[in-house]
């Protein structure tokens, strides 16, 4: 198993990049995710990053793993696919969000500008 984390005061920023799933991260297998501070996307359109299927900010593709978001935001992203901002795939993901968490300004062809949850 794996874990990403962005610490609540970080600073830190995941921008303008490009890949066919996941253009600002992507987490396949056993990859818990925590994002309670920082960005991923940016300030405007052509800081976002993008993703020519799922997942234009995030993709996170994972059986029995935690998907947690307590702060940060997730903002000006695109995806050609499903899930604008965040795309969430999988069985059994466990889901948290909280009202410091920020999804805004992101955009998806098929489904889900902000936020797209399927079921694998």
């Amino acid at each position: 198993g794996g874990l990403v984390k962005f610490m609540s005061l970080s600073t830190a920023r995941i921008s303008a990049n490009q890949a066919s799933s996941g253009g600002g991260v992507c987490l396949r297998g056993e990859a818990d995710f925590q994002l309670a501070g920082g960005e991923i996307g940016g300030d405007k359109a052509d800081e976002g990053n993008r993703a020519t299927g799922n997942g234009g900010g995030i993709l996170a593709a994972a059986r029995n793993r935690a998907f947690t978001m307590t702060g940060g935001q997730v903002s000006y992203n695109r995806s050609e696919g499903k899930g604008g901002g965040i795309a969430l795939e999988g069985s059994a993901l466990s889901v948290t969000m909280s009202q410091a968490a920020a999804v805004t300004n992101n955009t998806a062809v098929l489904s889900g500008g902000g936020m797209y949850v399927a079921k694998a």
